[in-house]
């Protein structure tokens, strides 16, 4: 079982030709969400 909590890691479980879903929490308390094809996601 994968108990994986924080990014680290996630390239390797992401699939080509998917889109990878971000999501920010920005100081006005407000969830924020980006949504990038795999070719364009950066996993840092």
């Amino acid at each position: 079982m994968d108990s994986t909590i924080t990014a680290v890691g996630y390239s390797e479980d992401a699939k080509e030709g998917t889109n990878i879903h971000k999501y920010l929490l920005a100081d006005n308390g407000k969830v924020y969400e980006l949504i990038l094809p795999y070719e364009k996601a950066c996993f840092s």
